[in-house]
């Protein structure tokens, strides 16, 4: 079997997407096994949310029962001390002003103002406190009725971790990324069949540290789906899994001018590291294209052609130290996004 390098783009971008959630999937068929665990874990957690939400209403309740009462004992009793307090000082008032004399009506005059302003002061002190109680129920009777209007959303807030889970699992599987991610899979599965003195590197990115023009424009980077590397020279593929519709919009970079530039690039990489290495465009697809300019060299194959168009090619180029020595170098460009250009 062939020497596998790094896996698809697509597949690799749907798994660190599902990353940022802490979903691990292994291959494009666990996403529908792991939303069906997470749509079951959502029925249970809903199920216990309400339960929490119901149970804190409740208590809600319950407080609120309590605090009625507790608020009418309290006010009771200090409804009773304020009044027996006035009604002491009333009697009070009512002895003072039975005395006699013109020097003591003086006095008493100042003694039952102090009286009748600490009646004022008890009775303001016995609405402040009233308040105060009544301003602790009115807290309960808002929690309460928040709780209750807001129930359903109380409930959907317990969930929300899980319900994000299952909206980008959702995505994922209907995403048009993950049919292309099966099929490029498909692919790197048929080519890992090739010799064992094959290496296939997948996901390639190469960058030149200085721009080179290349038909009519600038050329520094490339994105190359799959490289193949075998006896016979290099295959770069560009790999497009594009419905009917799509593929008759015009809405996409021309997948015939995207395989002719990386393909130089490759080839131009290779050159300043391994002199007379032969690089070889394909396209291979799923679904529909467009129509092939006359003027392409790029060799247009169904996915399942790929494998045998290349394991088809018996001259040997390449020794197994050159193709070790490639893939290496190709490897460590990719992965350092930069190389020199000589």
């Amino acid at each position: 079997m062939a020497k596998i390098i790094n896996t698809s783009q697509a597949w690799q971008s749907i798994v660190t997407r599902l990353a940022f959630r802490n979903i691990s999937a292994e291959n494009p068929e666990s996403i529908s096994k792991l939303l069906d665990i997470k749509q079951e874990e959502y029925k249970s957690l809903k199920i216990n949310a309400a339960a929490k939400v119901d149970a804190k209403i409740q208590n809600l309740i319950n407080e609120l029962e309590v605090n009625k009462k507790d608020f009418q004992e309290k006010f009771l009793v200090a409804n009773e001390l304020t009044t027996l307090r006035m009604k002491k000082s009333q009697a009070i008032i009512q002895l003072l002003q039975k005395e006699k004399g013109l020097f003591r009506m003086l006095v008493n005059i100042f003694k039952i103002r102090k009286l009748r302003s600490k009646i004022r002061n008890q009775i303001n002190k016995r609405k402040r406190y009233g308040a105060f109680l009544k301003g602790k129920l009115t807290i309960n009777e808002n929690d309460l009725k928040t709780s209750q209007e807001k129930r359903n959303q109380l409930i959907e807030q317990e969930c929300e971790m899980i319900k994000a889970d299952i909206v980008v699992l959702e995505q994922a599987l209907h995403s048009p990324e993950l049919k292309g991610a099966i099929a490029e899979l498909g692919l790197i599965e048929n080519l890992s069949k090739l010799p064992d003195d094959f290496i296939i590197i997948n996901d390639v990115n190469l960058s030149s540290n200085k721009a080179i023009y290349f038909d009519g424009e600038w050329l520094l980077s490339a994105q190359i789906d799959h490289i193949v590397i075998s006896p016979a020279g290099v295959f770069v593929i560009e790999a497009k899994n594009w419905s009917k519709s799509f593929s008759e919009s015009g809405d996409f970079f021309d997948p015939y001018q995207q395989v002719k530039r990386s393909s130089y690039l490759c080839r131009k990489f290779l050159y300043t590291r391994l002199k007379g290495a032969m690089v070889r465009s394909i396209i291979a697809h799923n679904g529909n294209i467009p129509k092939k300019p006359d003027e392409s060299y790029a060799k247009v194959l169904r996915f399942h052609e790929v494998y045998e168009y290349i394991h088809a090619f018996k001259n040997k180029i390449l020794t197994r130290e050159d193709i070790i020595n490639i893939a290496n170098q190709i490897n460590h460009a990719s992965q350092e996004q930069k190389w020199t250009l000589i």
